[in-house]
């Protein structure tokens, strides 16, 4: 596993322990400020205008014009999308530095940015509980298509993205805000298909490996899991605080103010535990990247040029 916060960089093991650390320097971010693909990891600092990008076990900052409150990339990596404080997306195609593409969406922060499985659709979420979903086909010809979707009224914290998914017919994402609202959508329908109140404070919302479910942190150490096919709510007590991070693999890795557990994926049965005296704030299954991944400074600029060079790297 690969950790990030506060207290640095870290490959941990199997057991949660340590096993390399990449960087002591302090890497704060938000919720939502930290991304990874096969290429490279990428973290948005929130004390300064700059990326951070880590492939190959070296280090790269890169400015950008303002901070960036919410990431994802592609597929493949070949892209990252960045929404802002001030309410504005970029879109970089990584290899080259091109900025392809820069909007003021919202009038308020981005909170988060989750692409679909198909990289078709782009999907962001505001401080004031607006909720868009972006089409990339329209987006690469050079025209901004926007779908509005309402029903939150106050910060939504979290997104997931299901276009495409297993449930695609029935939900198409969920949202979840500061005021404990969880809402099912379908991008047909610009009002909610269901909302659930919940009973414990959210952090972030996860999609689970197969779109069956969705898994959302609490601050007062509740995973809750989500099903899709009934959209049932079932809460599981974790931690004795804030659970900062959660990952999926074989088994259930979560990271919290008492340190790192890894626990049984059938019935929740605490299997590890490990305290491990630093602060992290995302985890994220697997190796670090070993590529040869060359890394260009990010334009401020888009060139028009840029994006008619650009091939849309679809998969419909």
């Amino acid at each position: 596993m690969i950790g990030v916060g506060k207290s640095g960089i870290f490959v941990l093991d199997s057991n949660g322990r340590i096993s390399e650390t990449i960087s002591n320097e302090s890497f704060i971010s938000n919720s939502n400020g930290c991304v990874i693909s096969k290429n490279q990891l990428c973290i948005s600092q929130l004390d300064k205008a700059k990326l951070v990008f880590l492939a190959n076990n070296q280090l790269f900052r890169a400015s950008v014009p303002e901070i960036m409150t919410s990431l994802d990339f592609s597929s493949e990596g070949e892209l990252l999308f960045c929404g802002s404080k001030s309410g504005k997306l970029y879109v970089w195609q990584v290899r080259l530095g091109n900025l392809l593409f820069c909007e003021q969406i919202f009038y308020n922060e981005i909170t988060d940015v989750k692409i679909d499985c198909n990289n078709s659709k782009l999907l962001l979420s505001s401080s004031n509980g607006d909720i868009c979903l972006v089409d990339l086909l329209a987006l690469f010809s050079n025209k901004l298509v926007l779908k509005n979707y309402l029903g939150h009224t106050s910060h939504v914290l979290s997104v997931c993205n299901l276009l495409y998914g297993i449930h695609g017919g029935r939900v198409s994402f969920l949202s979840v805000s500061r005021d404990r609202n969880l809402r099912f959508w379908h991008h047909d329908n610009v009002n909610t298909v269901l909302s659930k109140q919940l009973s414990s404070n959210p952090i972030k919302m996860y999609k689970d490996k197969y779109s069956i479910c969705c898994y959302i942190t609490c601050e007062d150490g509740n995973l809750i899991t989500v099903n899709l096919n009934d959209f049932s709510v079932n809460y599981s007590k974790l931690h004795g605080g804030p659970i900062y991070s959660f990952v999926e693999l074989d088994n259930f890795i979560t990271f919290g103010i008492d340190g790192v557990k890894i626990w049984d994926k059938s019935n929740h049965t605490l299997l590890k535990y490990h305290q491990s005296g630093i602060s992290l704030n995302h985890l994220f299954g697997g190796q670090l990247p070993n590529s040869s991944f060359k890394f260009k400074l990010l334009k401020f600029h888009k060139q028009e040029d840029d994006l008619e060079r650009y091939i849309v790297p679809l998969s419909m």
